[in-house]
């Protein structure tokens, strides 16, 4: 299992970023989260295989259907720093 903090940067906010997110990591079998920040950009945290992870984050490059990726900024979390997730989330 791999463990990932992403960082999506670009107009992401208010053209249904996080459900479309949710929607591609319940079909894809990951968990986590995905949440909106305050300075514009969405964060998300994905568990799951790596070659899914790897998937996931080539969908985080073009994202929602009105969405504008401008960046993606991927870390590699350490198992220490890993949550335990039952299911993918979208928090505010």
């Amino acid at each position: 299992m791999k463990y990932y903090r992403i960082q999506i940067i670009g107009k992401v906010q208010g053209v249904a970023f996080r459900y479309y997110t949710k929607l591609k990591a319940d079909e894809l079998g990951l968990m986590g989260t995905t949440e909106n920040q305050i300075d514009g950009s969405v964060i998300t945290f994905a568990k799951g295989q790596e070659e899914v992870i790897n998937e996931f984050i080539k969908w985080c490059r073009h994202g929602s259907p009105a969405s504008i990726v401008k960046e993606v900024n991927c870390t590699e979390l350490s198992a220490s720093e890993s949550q335990e997730y039952k299911v993918f989330s979208i928090l505010r």
